[in-house]
């Protein structure tokens, strides 16, 4: 059985390149790997069975047998070598070409028509959702989020954004095993038709993909290798070819994913009812997934979970319940954990491929490898990590965890509160009023309490002026004076009336100090921002410079320094170079941390104004 090639052509009214598809998933803030584990789990758990048994979901690296290499070179991808990019061609003729195969077990497979434009009998779209659609919202209650764009990371995670799917599902009353290879590369020209530059490895059904069906599909799938799917079983294999394990080993990589497990999907694997059976394995042999409560300070956040769903009796003085409300609506509960910052000890060695003294090393799979642990784990219905949300320092020698648990009632607002890689809650994501206040709610309100649990960090000044001018006595070698220096635009003292409105919008200086992110050095500012009352939009400026006193700066002295982002009511806006800007919307106060890369031997010079936009409504 060789494969017929069917690449996807414009249509004559248009459509998305490839290249814009591979785009789809944004700019996430995790490394590649860790939102491949993330994704492939979140879809493996939206489409459990329902038969109570927990989800088998496996990740498995495999050097490929000669056999499997020559299956995929002569049977699957025969004309690689005539494609307009030679990425696939140059994989397949690596002498130690490798396979990620993700399965799931305990799952109900990709189903429904396997064309775009035929109408499913039962609503099941699952297999056009994943083999042809560019990104389709799951609509279905207590799911990971968006089926559709979350698998754009399968392609990533191959060097040549390649893949081979093997599923079987229920379609019309019958199981059916179904097979297709997928790849998306450039567009391109042939024959002087223009090509997207999405391809597909099936039967051509008048230039349309279709998927080999049957003991057919069955057959090549186990000459690719894939882990088998018993009889009278549903599931799906993933077959990525090459991936790219991001500047790690073979070794070290599938060492990142065995930890991106136990950090990101950690509430899968406490407690006496499992809800997923998670393995990984390289050429056979296992790779060990800790077991969540033995990994500080992951310990802490199965304590306060553990509370939340009552597994550890009655909450004690240690760990705090909190009803996280809006007006009387419960939106989630919050358990919170103290514990005192643990004495010097020697880490636990785990190579991941991050090395600590070169900053030129990929990033390690811990959230908490070169910082302290003041953080709020977001959950919702699914269970998922959706982040682990930063909140203040406790005091010296105390750290603490928190989890938030949403109300299952409210999933739908918090989903949709979610990008693409559902790495955060967004609230400007929200369309409906309702549910976009409630997220912001719960936000705040999360903020809230753990700020008055831990202590608002005294701060430096408190002022009416949108300027941070005088605040630099208490935090001279960080907050502008004002002084004008070379690189630090704008007048002092500020004032925020400026040219957009007469409303004047207060800054409160929280919190400010060095990070880390992954290897590189950064200053972080904490700040309160006030709005005036009835106010529609405050834009907030933010300028950096390297300090050179308490009043004076030069931006071009440290080629390292740049403006990150900045993290406000769950939503992080990209900040780029010495002079950015970000907007809040209404009149309610809200926490920004604003963050800049710097280095090591630089410190900064921060300066915060605000103007206010009025409503032209």
């Amino acid at each position: 059985m060789i494969l017929d090639w069917i690449p996807e052509r414009f249509s004559p009214s248009g459509g998305l390149a490839a290249d814009g598809f591979a785009k789809l998933l944004g700019r996430p803030n995790l490394d590649p790997l860790a939102v491949l584990v993330r994704e492939t789990a979140q879809n493996s758990w939206d489409a459990r069975d329902g038969s109570g048994a927990p989800v088998v979901f496996n990740i498995a690296a495999e050097t490929l047998a000669a056999s499997v290499v020559t299956c995929l070179r002569e049977s699957v991808f025969h004309n690689a070598s005539k494609l307009p990019d030679p990425t696939l061609a140059h994989s397949l003729q690596r002498t130690d070409l490798v396979g990620l195969y993700v399965s799931d077990r305990n799952t109900k497979g990709l189903g429904g028509p396997v064309q775009g434009h035929l109408e499913s009998t039962d609503g099941n779209y699952d297999w056009v959702d994943f083999i042809l659609n560019v990104g389709k919202a799951n609509t279905d209650g207590m799911t990971g989020g968006t089926y559709g764009f979350g698998k754009t990371i399968a392609y990533i995670a191959s060097r040549p954004h390649t893949i081979v799917v093997h599923s079987r599902a229920m379609h019309n009353g019958a199981p059916v095993s179904r097979l297709i290879a997928c790849s998306i590369g450039s567009q391109f020209a042939l024959g002087g038709i223009l090509h997207t530059g999405r391809h597909w490895w099936g039967k051509d059904d008048s230039r349309e993909p279709v998927p080999l069906e049957g003991i057919e599909a069955d057959t090549l799938a186990a000459r690719l290798g894939m882990p088998d799917i018993d009889e009278g079983s549903l599931g799906t294999n993933i077959l990525i070819l090459d991936p790219d394990f991001g500047h790690r080993t073979v070794q070290q990589g599938m060492t990142f994913i065995a930890e991106s497990v136990l950090w990101h999907l950690w509430p899968k694997l406490v407690g006496d009812d499992r809800a997923m059976d998670i393995r990984t394995t390289l050429d056979g042999s296992e790779i060990s997934i800790p077991k969540p409560n033995s990994r500080p300070p992951l310990n802490h956040f199965v304590a306060a979970y553990s509370a939340l769903r009552g597994d550890g009796g009655e909450p004690t003085a240690v760990v705090r319940l909190h009803e996280i409300k809006r007006n009387k609506e419960r939106l989630g509960r919050l358990a919170t954990v103290p514990f005192p910052t643990p004495p010097f000890s020697t880490p636990v060695a785990i190579d991941d491929g991050h090395k600590p003294d070169d900053p030129d090393s990929p990033p390690p799979a811990s959230p908490f490898t070169n910082r302290a642990c003041n953080h709020t784990v977001l959950l919702r219905s699914p269970e998922l990590v959706v982040e682990y949300r930063e909140g203040p320092p406790a005091k010296e020698g105390i750290e603490w965890a928190g989890v938030f648990r949403a109300e299952d009632a409210l999933d739908d607002a918090f989903a949709h509160a979610e990008p693409p890689t559902h790495d955060s809650w967004q609230p400007n994501l929200v369309t409906l009023r309702d549910q976009r206040l409630r997220v912001l709610k719960a936000l705040r309100e999360i903020d809230q309490a753990v700020l008055t649990q831990w202590g608002k960090p005294k701060p430096a000044a408190a002022a009416e002026s949108t300027s941070t001018a005088s605040v630099a006595n208490a935090l001279s070698h960080l907050i502008g004076t004002s002084g004008q220096g070379k690189g630090r635009p704008g007048a002092p003292g500020g004032g925020g009336a400026g040219k957009r409105g007469p409303k004047r919008a207060s800054i409160e200086l929280l919190d400010a100090g060095p990070r880390m992110l992954g290897n590189q050095t950064a200053s972080y500012l904490r700040c309160l921002v006030t709005p005036p009352k009835g106010a529609d939009v405050t834009v907030v400026t933010v300028s950096v410079g390297v300090a050179l006193d308490g009043a004076t700066s030069d931006a071009t002295l440290d080629p390292q320094l740049e403006l990150v982002s900045a993290e406000f009511e769950g939503n992080r806006e990209t900040l780029e170079g010495h002079r950015s800007e970000f907007k809040v919307f209404g009149d309610e106060p809200v926490h920004a941390v604003i963050c800049a890369k710097r280095s090591s031997a630089s410190s900064v010079l921060w300066d915060v104004s605000t103007d206010v936009e009025s409503s032209t409504a």
